[in-house]
């Protein structure tokens, strides 16, 4: 088995794919110095290596709420990233601000604020690319124009210097105009700028009954109205999901997909539209009624060798014959319209393909893939092959996330580390608490996610209240790089820890709400060494490498738990074992 398989403190590891190296994991003789090293940590110095990967937002900002690759704002080769923080105040109540910040040092790049109070710039945002012809990659944003009636409106600001190109705004009391958000679709009208289409469905308000589908589809460089198409009447979910699909029909103008869930008893279905016209080319329907195809839609690569990139679709209340709502994921030639394979979910009401997302090229397969969500506690976030359906990785979210867990809202940043494999960042912009505390507006959690290249720096999340987080750190700044550093942080200083270590020939999983590896296949040498924490409350392990030909085809996991004064868990890393 070749691949990578290191795994943040809440993942189970990637499953191997073809690739030409693999990722080295501890030496044999260091895994009989780890004992020494350990027990002797807290000796070592307090400073530690930096780790970067996860920030916050401002207390009740919300940060994180909508986010999009802003391309290279700072021109530095690197894909940079949009964000929002609608809840956030600046010299008025939730005016709200966006802001684009480098991928490389998450340094500030660029920032506008709300207009008014209340507005909470930032619900949606999309970069189109440069609208005004000035060199510049611009941004699509809205927000509230009355939040009492529900009123939104969308501007369009300049990436050079934030002044606002043009808004459009919804009728009061009469509309949800872009309440489903903003996406830019393509060159509809053939005049160089991609343009982009705002609208409501039944899935986008409640109650849903008592709505009539309309999407808008409006030129990107001048904001003017093109033509809209509405649902088939009150009810209707045509336009819940929204993509781009290029030029399918040959008239050279870029086409678009749309779904309806509701539609055929709830069965589901996906549309394809001409750009130029909005005229209907084709139509596909979920396999059984209520499955609802087309909750989501993602894009693909060219899976069947026809010339154009297909697209994914989940239909997340799909039952089989024997697990109820599992959910399913089913790929579609976009040209054809045919199915091209499927993924099904294994648990009853995992609900996969209820959100799918972009993940760039992850594994470095040459195909785009994708992130779903299993939507019910533990919620996972599965990275899934485009190529097949099958998991790359998945990543299991322990905190209270409820209903906005990460992996819901990603950004496709491309290659950032130079290892050949596509970056993503992921965000969520609430803050963990119980249901009774649920606030709209958290602080926001964001997370870099590095693809599955020959080395991974994986920086992990800090875990419960009381959790430690558990980080793999490379040694110096070459990512080929074959030493690195173990560090456990949040310890209570001075406190005693376990370090459980084991071999085995399966993933393994992290699960529970104190997180802890299940073995779910035999595993070998198990062992556990006791430490304690330094003042800092940190356990350091420098110098280890990452290599043993003894125990190629093997992976390691390691496990930190604090057992006084108070027992809390770290959860995990996990390394393929390799030549």
């Amino acid at each position: 088995m070749t691949g990578t398989t290191l795994s943040r403190a809440t993942t189970t590891s990637r499953r191997g794919h073809p690739r030409g190296w693999r990722f080295r994991p501890f030496t044999s003789a260091t895994i009989l110095t780890l004992l020494l090293i350990l027990i002797a940590s807290h000796e070592l110095a307090a400073q530690h290596p930096a780790v970067a990967g996860v920030w916050f937002g401002e207390a009740g900002s919300g940060t994180g709420f909508a986010l999009a690759n802003a391309g290279d704002v700072d021109l530095d080769g690197l894909n940079d990233l949009i964000i929002s923080s609608p809840y956030l105040s600046n010299a008025m109540t939730s005016n709200g601000t966006v802001r684009v910040f480098s991928s490389a040092g998450q340094t500030l790049l660029w920032q506008v604020y709300g207009l008014n109070p209340n507005e909470k710039l930032g619900l949606s945002i999309a970069s189109p690319g440069d609208l005004d012809g000035d060199g510049y990659g611009d941004y699509l944003i809205t927000g509230h124009s009355n939040p009492t009636t529900m009123t939104y409106f969308l501007r369009a600001y300049s990436g050079l210097n934030g002044g606002i190109l043009y808004a459009l705004a919804g009728p009061l009391n009469t509309s949800y105009f872009a309440q489903g958000g903003v996406t830019v679709l393509g060159d509809l009208d053939l005049d160089g700028v991609r343009d982009f289409a705002v609208g409501m469905s039944a899935l986008n308000v409640l109650p849903a009954p008592a709505v009539l589908a309309r999407i808008d589809f409006h030129s990107g460089s001048t904001g003017a109205l093109l033509y809209s198409l509405l649902g088939p009447g009150s009810g209707s979910g045509l336009g819940a999901a929204m993509l781009g699909v290029g030029d399918v029909d040959g008239d050279l103008a870029d086409d678009f997909l749309l779904s309806d869930p509701y539609e055929a008893s709830e069965a589901g279905s996906i549309s394809l539209f001409s750009g130029a016209t909005g005229t209907l080319i084709y139509k596909v329907f979920g396999a059984t009624p209520g499955e609802r195809l087309g909750r989501s839609l993602v894009g693909l690569s060219d899976l069947d060798g026809d010339g154009h990139d297909d697209f994914a679709a989940g239909a997340w209340l799909y039952s089989s014959a024997t697990v109820s709502q599992c959910g399913i994921i089913r790929a579609f030639s976009t040209l054809t319209g045919s199915q091209v394979f499927q993924r099904q979910g294994s648990t009853s009401q995992q609900y996969l393909g209820e959100f799918l997302q972009e993940a760039g090229d992850y594994d470095g397969d040459g195909k785009k893939d994708l992130i779903a969500v299993d939507t019910l506690s533990p919620w996972i976030m599965r990275v899934v092959s485009g190529a097949t359906g099958l998991d790359i990785e998945s990543i299991v979210e322990p905190r209270a996330y409820f209903f906005l867990p990460l992996g819901k809202k990603v950004a496709a940043l491309g290659d950032l580390d130079g290892d050949g494999c596509d970056d993503f960042v992921t965000a969520t912009h609430v803050t963990p608490g119980p249901w009774s505390s649920f606030p709209l507006g958290g602080s926001g959690t964001v997370q870099f996610y590095a693809g599955a290249g020959p080395v991974r720096p994986r920086v992990e999340y800090q875990g419960l209240t009381h959790g430690l987080g558990l980080h793999w750190i490379l040694d110096g700044a070459n990512p080929q790089s074959v030493t690195g550093t173990m560090l456990c942080d949040l310890g209570f200083p001075g406190g005693q820890g376990v370090v459980i270590t084991s071999t085995g020939y399966h993933d393994e999983v992290v699960w529970g709400y104190l997180p802890l590896l299940v073995d779910l296949d035999p595993v070998f040498n198990p062992q556990a060494f006791y430490f304690n924490f330094d003042p800092g409350g940190f356990l350091l392990v420098p110098n280890l490498s990452r290599q043993d030909p003894a125990l190629a085809g093997l992976r390691l996991q390691v496990q930190v738990i604090q057992v006084q004064p108070i027992v809390t868990s770290s959860n995990a890393l996990e390394f393929l074992m390799t030549p």
